[in-house]
């Protein structure tokens, strides 16, 4: 069953959420009842539609998912690419993990994100974990793989101050995305992907990628790392020096050599999709 509507986020904010629910009828066995729930978060300029890959994987093995499109992308509303505060993203997924609860009444709940999303996970990870049973991050916005300009930092903090809605381009090569052509063309045809970002969203970004890092030790509760070895938008040391930071005893870190950063969207995507649906069910 699909479902899909809006709620009014931080601000009052209308937040769009879909939903893929597997029926419960006699054929939903006693294991797929004790699926826990997965929660999705998508990356920068994009949205929840773009993860049919792991919504194929893991709803006809019995997992309810629910995804957003986070402020500011896709079918939510908000100025395109622009947050006042990081924690508006936190906001938004407690209330759609809220929501979540609510209409499948299981409250064994995994955290999946990528990118922007993999950031927004672990930071609401660190603020939440007692609701979380786990948490994955896939090519986590940790470290950039590209070093900002001094000039551009520089711009960004005082624009961020006196024109934070001021967008600029996001600089993302749609090419280092995936090694498959079709997955970079439907990207760049899509017509709720976006480009932009604010000055306030990438001091707040900047700054919620450094304070992730420095609390990665109070984070106890499972967790999987992905990230793509040759990803060139996101840095997989900066996921690497997570991973050896996290205080959880139940960790694992892997990298797809050879991967761009879309793991679940590669050409050898099933590895990355295996290993994701290996490590729910050993958690």
């Amino acid at each position: 069953m699909t479902m899909a509507g809006y709620f009014p986020g931080a601000g009052g904010t209308k937040i769009f959420w879909q939903a893929w629910v597997p029926p419960t009828d006699r054929e939903n066995t006693e294991e797929r009842k004790s699926r826990p729930l997965i929660l999705l978060a998508h990356g920068l300029g994009e949205h929840s539609g773009r993860y049919a890959n792991v919504v194929n994987r893991l709803f006809p093995r019995g997992y309810p998912i629910f995804a957003l499109d986070h402020r500011g992308h896709g079918r939510s509303e908000g100025k395109r690419g622009h947050i006042e505060s990081f924690s508006e993203y936190l906001e938004d997924l407690k209330t759609l993990q809220a929501l979540a609860v609510e209409k499948t009444g299981k409250n064994r709940v995994i955290l999946i994100g990528h990118s922007l999303g993999g950031l927004i996970a672990l930071a609401y990870a660190l603020e939440n974990q007692g609701t979380l049973a786990g948490v994955v991050a896939s090519s986590p916005a940790l470290k950039l793989k590209v070093q900002v300009p001094w000039i551009k930092a520089f711009l960004g903090k005082t624009l961020s101050r006196i024109f934070p809605t001021l967008s600029m381009d996001n600089g993302l090569n749609a090419e280092y995305l995936s090694h498959d052509p079709q997955v970079v063309k439907n990207y760049l045809e899509d017509p709720l992907v976006h480009k932009k970002v604010s000055a306030r969203w990438f001091t707040e970004i900047n700054s919620r990628m450094e304070s992730t890092q420095a609390q990665a030790f109070q984070l106890t509760i499972p967790i999987l790392l992905i990230h793509g070895g040759d990803d060139q938008l996101t840095d997989p040391r900066g996921t690497e020096t997570f991973a050896s930071r996290v205080g959880s005893v139940r960790k694992k870190f892997i990298t797809y050599p050879g991967f761009y950063h879309e793991s679940f969207n590669e050409v050898e995507k099933e590895k990355a999709l295996r290993d994701l649906e290996n490590w729910l069910n050993d958690n």
